[in-house]
């Protein structure tokens, strides 16, 4: 993978709207001087990390010998792995879908004859989380919100950009996409379907790497073309 994709992710650790999500990061110095006290260099330059402040870390492994890897963990992961015994239709599915007014996240009912739906709110599905993954994703959904507002929509249409440049909505994205990981990786969740304009990206415990790399492409293209239209 050439260095020119984690574009994406310093345009999201550069943009001061999202600087406190981040609590440290390695090799993205990309992401300019607004950042500068807490970019960190490693001598293995081959290796890219974002630590949040909502118990995810991403780490991206990439050198021009070997294929790209890409890791997330959490906390939470690392104390209380997946439990063997549970049975994938008994995990739990979630939609991140962004439609103004709204906190976006909403419950997927699985294919099984015998589950019986229930509506949850964001407040409900979060609550189970540490209360920095609430904290950060009402603010993100809050960002959005705001930047409809600003645009002076008078609709809800999500064909319609929201945003006044490429990079604030690449890194709004990243920004979503990052906490969209973080509740895919709880032990009861199976999949998380995270939307941005253009796609859809299934999160799910072993599909991190090329999940992850389709995601950058896509976000370094928005970058390249000057955003979607």
């Amino acid at each position: 993978m050439r260095s020119d994709i984690l574009a994406p992710l310093a345009t999201f650790c550069g943009d001061r709207r999202f600087r406190d999500y981040v609590l440290n990061m390695k090799n993205l110095s990309d992401s300019g001087n607004s950042f500068g006290e807490i970019v960190s260099t490693s001598s293995d330059q081959s290796l890219t990390v974002i630590e949040t402040r909502f118990d995810l870390t991403l780490q991206v492994m990439h050198g021009p010998d070997e294929p790209t890897t890409v890791a997330m963990t959490t906390c939470t992961s690392r104390e209380t792995p997946r439990s063997q015994k549970v049975h994938d239709e008994l995990l739990q599915s979630y939609k991140i879908r962004p439609e103004y007014g709204t906190t976006f996240i909403s419950e997927t009912i699985p294919c099984s004859p015998d589950f019986v739906g229930s509506e949850l709110d964001s407040i409900e599905i979060l609550s189970a989380y540490p209360p920095a993954v609430m904290e950060y994703y009402m603010m993100w959904v809050a960002e959005y919100n705001e930047a409809w507002r600003d645009r002076g929509k008078q609709s809800v249409n999500i064909c319609e950009n929201v945003f006044f440049s490429a990079e604030e909505e690449v890194s709004w994205n990243v920004a979503g996409y990052l906490l969209a990981w973080r509740v895919a990786m709880a032990p009861e969740v199976g999949s998380v379907e995270y939307s941005t304009r253009q796609s859809w990206y299934i999160l799910k415990t072993g599909n991190e790497t090329d999940i992850t790399i389709q995601f950058l492409k896509e976000q370094l293209y928005l970058l390249e073309k000057g955003g979607s239209s």
